[in-house]
């Protein structure tokens, strides 16, 4: 979705919805598709 969290400083401070809010990610679509991925694993 186009976020690089993993490396950035202040992912350590914000919450996901913080995050896709900053990023213009839809929160609850990011959610689904993390829900989706670890339902087939």
């Amino acid at each position: 979705m186009g976020m690089h969290c993993l490396g950035c400083p202040a992912s350590r401070g914000e919450t996901v919805e913080q995050a896709c809010e900053v990023h213009g990610v839809d929160a609850d679509a990011l959610v689904d598709k993390i829900n989706e991925f670890l339902k087939n694993k």
